[in-house]
């Protein structure tokens, strides 16, 4: 993501220097995590609900099936 913003900022602000580039992009993704935290946070609380599903469902499957063989 950050070559892509360095990339961006080069093409439409050719007079800033690299190190200026490069403190312009941290500041752009600082930004973006910043205002993003809470969406993130519940996309995280979302995906570590379907895995724990997910697995559980693994589990029952690979247990039925143990049960399934030893009858």
């Amino acid at each position: 993501m950050k070559d892509r913003i360095i990339k961006h900022l080069k093409k439409t602000n050719k007079e800033l220097s690299a190190e200026e580039i490069e403190q312009k992009a941290e500041k752009i993704i600082k930004d973006y995590d910043e205002k993003n935290k809470g969406r993130d946070a519940i996309r995280e609380k979302e995906h570590q609900e379907s895995f724990q599903k997910s697995v559980s469902s693994d589990f029952y499957q690979h247990l039925f099936a143990s049960m399934d063989e030893e009858e």
